[in-house]
């Protein structure tokens, strides 16, 4: 390999490892998230059954569960988008190690409906195809 070669394997390296982590994390808060959205639904079926069927709370208290659980919601969704970013970035580097170590050829997508039969050079230059320079980029 050269020297240059190198230096991007370790650099893809480091940054392989650290979205890798990034997307572990964002799995972890997921779930914590997940599992105390469960828990205000219940809170708020537990509200509603008390405030609406035993006329003990007023039903004006199911806004707090309801809004509690809107906001947990709205981080939620930020988590999920910040864990898919994570792995779109591991899927990059992946692709880029294969590139690096020259094992890109049909992991890619080959560009054929691009293609034109009729084009004189399309067939020598191989833009288009397995192993063409369209899956490469």
């Amino acid at each position: 390999m050269y020297p240059q070669t190198v230096q991007a394997a370790d650099e893809y390296t480091r940054r392989l490892n650290q979205h890798e982590a990034a997307v572990s994390r964002y799995q972890s808060i997921h779930i914590r998230v997940g599992n105390l959205r469960l828990a205000i639904a219940v809170v708020a079926a537990v509200l509603a059954w008390e405030s609406l069927k035993q006329h003990v709370l007023s039903p004006w208290w199911l806004l707090v569960p309801a809004l509690v659980f809107a906001a947990v919601a709205a981080f939620h969704a930020r988590i999920l988008r910040h864990r898919d970013l994570a792995q779109r970035a591991v899927t990059f580097y992946k692709r880029g190690f294969a590139r690096i170590e020259d094992r890109w050829v049909g992991q890619g997508q080959t560009g054929e409906r691009f293609s034109d039969p009729h084009h004189i050079y399309a067939s020598d230059l191989d833009l288009f195809g397995r192993g063409s320079l369209f899956e490469l980029l």
